[in-house]
């Protein structure tokens, strides 16, 4: 049985280019042309959480046009980078560190 509100969506899966876990996301196509358009991901997505913000910037940089990779290139293979969240073991905060203050 399909969800009603997901019917539609387009799925995307990304690879953490720390941990080389995969994660999917889907995503409403309107949306989707709406940040590949322009539109900052926070005011397409404003109910998001960082995770998933981060990871639609990443699809936009894989998906939207090979050419612009908005910066985020793994220099060993070229494919844009991205990097898990608190989906898996918070590869985000091992490369970054966290945004909480200690």
């Amino acid at each position: 049985m399909s969800n009603l509100i997901t019917e539609g969506w387009e799925e995307f899966t990304l690879t953490c280019g720390i941990c080389k876990g995969t994660f999917s996301e889907l995503a409403d196509p309107s949306r989707i042309a709406r940040h590949w358009a322009g539109e900052m991901v926070q005011d397409v997505w404003t109910e998001a959480n960082d995770d998933y913000r981060e990871f639609m910037i990443a699809v936009r940089a894989k998906f939207s046009n090979p050419n612009d990779n908005m910066g985020y290139v793994n220099a060993n293979t070229m494919e844009p980078l991205w990097v898990c969240g608190t989906k898996h073991n918070d590869c985000w905060t091992k490369v970054f560190g966290s945004d909480e203050e200690e």
